[in-house]
Order: structure tokens, then sequence, then C-alpha cells
């Protein structure tokens, strides 16, 4: 009696693994696919209709992979699709390797940073179950990774709130957040958002705050990510899932026209309550930061820093400036002032060359013992050549004697 009853109770086990397996097997393995950045990019508001390459091999149908980019530092979410066939790819430049057919789950691709989610995902199958801080990870997403149900879940989760407008906190929130933050503020975050702030439109790439901070982009981003944090607390708005700890202070445009950087849109309720408190000079240069105030403009320059390297600080709104007041002495035109030369971006390579320049020291930093008054008096407008010939052999020459003049 007891064994029958025994054999009932592992029959009925039996089934259950069963169904379970059956279940599983219709609901299809959910995998983590890394694309190669260009390809990705050229999917961006596209729905492509399958994925080409090795790491296709042994998917089922009703498998879902989970398109992926990586620049190295961040990982980015395109688009999630369900195998609807497989085969190998017959003709063009991936013939002979893998393919499957897919259906795209949430319509067209688009380019979503995971930020703190990607550290969430769990992974079955492996010995590193999760992604490590420690280690590069673009080494850790080269290879498809089997994604568990619940991380799964996740992301489909991350990709369709990314369609949904963020609730942005009022401009008097966020006045009375930075007040109480105000003493914790470290002399580098003053400093970034000073140069977020003073941007055209309070958009700048991550290149430009980076320089004006004097830091590299990466460290930059890290102590931008540290500011967010704290108005997140102060706000109760924690990041939601996928979303980027920066988001709290911009959003973000991915890279176009050959940037390689992504452009920050500091949110507009922010950026009321900045100068509302009248904080970096709001109240007088706005969103234009590089009108010429009548007193002109100079900045303290010079000032050794230790980071990962000596830098010397160059200040990026002091460049704008004296590219921008050139522009209005010369009926909006920007040419190289070495006598000889002339050369004109634009006048060359059209829109293309449209407000570039180069801005060159008349006094070199690198001889300075300590910081300096920098003035529009003390920069020129110079082409990329000259520019490289001013200082060719570590030297500092004069604009004057750049170009030989022909005694005929």
């Amino acid at each position: 009696m007891a064994g029958g009853a025994e054999s009932t109770v592992l029959g009925r086990s039996r089934a259950v693994l069963v169904v379970h397996y059956v279940r599983e097997l219709m609901a299809g393995k959910s995998f983590l696919v890394l694309w190669q950045t260009a390809e990705a990019e050229s999917w961006i508001a596209k729905v492509p209709p399958g994925s080409v390459g090795s790491h296709m091999k042994g998917l089922e149908v009703n498998d879902r992979i989970f398109v992926t980019a990586c620049d190295g530092t961040e990982l980015f979410l395109l688009g999630a699709m369900r195998v609807t066939g497989c085969g190998i790819q017959t003709v063009g430049r991936w013939k002979g390797k893998h393919r499957i057919d897919g259906k795209a789950l949430t319509g067209a691709f688009q380019k979503k940073p995971l930020g703190g989610l990607k550290w969430r995902l769990r992974f079955e199958g492996t010995d590193s179950p999760a992604l490590s801080r420690s280690k590069s990870l673009l080494w850790q997403v080269r290879s498809r990774r089997r994604l568990t149900p619940a991380s799964a879940e996740l992301l489909l989760d991350a990709l369709h709130d990314a369609v949904k407008p963020v609730r942005l906190p009022s401009a008097a929130r966020y006045r009375d957040a930075l007040k109480q933050i105000h003493a914790q503020i470290s002399p580098l975050q003053w400093r970034l958002l000073e140069s977020h702030y003073l941007s055209l439109n309070h958009t700048a790439s991550s290149e430009d705050i980076a320089l004006a901070a004097g830091k590299p982009w990466r460290v930059t981003n890290l102590h931008y990510g540290r500011l967010a944090a704290k108005l997140r607390r102060i706000l109760g708005q924690p990041m939601a899932p996928g979303e980027q700890q920066s988001s709290i202070i911009a959003s973000f445009l991915q890279p176009s026209g050959g940037f390689r950087f992504w452009q920050w849109v500091m949110h507009p309720p922010l950026a009321e309550a900045i100068q509302e408190l009248g904080w970096f000079g709001a109240e007088d240069v706005g969103t234009r930061p590089f009108d010429l105030p009548p007193d002109g403009w100079s900045a303290l320059e010079g000032e050794r820093r230790r980071t990962w390297e000596a830098h010397r600080r160059r200040e990026i709104s002091l460049r704008r400036a004296k590219l921008e007041a050139f522009r209005i002495e010369h009926d909006g035109r920007l040419f190289c002032e070495v006598p000889g030369c002339g050369f004109d971006f634009e006048g060359v390579y059209g829109a293309l060359g449209a407000g570039f320049a180069e801005v060159h020291h008349l006094k070199p930093l690198g001889e300075l013992c300590k910081p300096v008054c920098t003035t529009l008096a003390d920069l020129a407008v110079v082409c990329a050549n000259c520019h490289r010939m001013i200082h060719r052999n570590n030297a500092c020459r004069s604009l004057e004697v750049i170009i030989p003049i022909s005694s005929t």
C-alpha cells in the first residue's frame, strides 16, 4: 500500500516536471546577445527581420534574444525578438553564418542605456551569474549569455518603460533639493554643474563638460552621477529599472553628425531652479553664456591638477567666447589669424566647417608656475595646421613667423 502510494506520488511528480518542461519549451529560453555598435545603430527606429552571426548558433524557435551594444563603459539595450525560424545565411557578407528570423517584441529598436539595471541581471549555465564591475564590460558580454526568466522580464519592462515619458520634479522641488545639498556638492561637481548649465540651451556633450572640468570624461561622468544620487535622495525619486543615475539631471541625445559623445540636455525645471537660485551668474547670461558682457571675458587658467595625469585647465567658456567675439568682429566669419594663412573652415568645407576653428594661447600655459588671468586678447583664432606648426618641437612661436614672407 505504501509502495503504491509512493509510486503514485512519484508519477505525479514526473507529470508535473513534464508539464513544466513543455511550458518552458513553448515559452523558449532568453538570451543576451551583443551586436557590433555600427550595425546596432543602423537599426535605431527600425524593426530588424532577424539576426546573423555565430551567436545565433543553437537557438531554437520561440527562444527570445535581447539585443545589446556596448561602448566599453555602458551597455545599451536595443530591443527584443522572438525566434520564428533558424537557418544558414546564403547571400551577402554574412554568407555561411547562422541566421535566425525574428519577430520584434517591443516594436522598433531604440538605444537605451541600462545604467544600474545591468548589475541586477542574472545568467544561467555559467560560473559568472552576474556582471562584474571590476572586469571589462565588453569582454563579459562578447558571447551570448542565457538570462534567468526574472532578468528577461526586467529587460522587457525596461524596453516598455523606455517609451514612457519621465515624470520630472517641479522647479520648486529642484530648488529646495539643491539648497539642501548645497554644502555637500564637491568642487568638481560644482564645476560640472556650472559648465553644463552655462552651455548654450543648457546642452553639452559629456566631452565638453569634461574639458571644462579639466578631467577625463569617465571621471566626470562618475562624479556627475554622484551629484545626481544626492539629488535623487532628497527628491525621493529612486532610479526606475533601466534608468541612468544622471537622468534626474538631464535627458540624453545619442551621438549624430560625426560626434562621438552623447549630448546631455539639462531638464528645464532644473535649469529654472538654478536660475532662481542665482548660481553661476544665471541672472546675467541666462541661456546665452557666451555673449560678451561689457567688460569682456576672462578666466583663471593654468592651475596644476593632480589626477590621472597633470592637466592644465582650459576654460571652454573662454574659448567659445573668443570664437563668438571674433565672429561678431568679422561679419560672422572664423578664419586663421596667422599672417599669410587666413584659412576659413566654412569657406572650404561648407556647412561641415561652420563655426569651427582652434584657439591658441599667445601666452603658453605650459610655462606658468601659477594660475594667471587669461583674457580674450591673450587668445588667437588659428587653423589646425598653423596651430601644429606654432607648437612643433614643443615650442610656442609667434604667429608672425609661421609662414615665411616671400621677398619677391
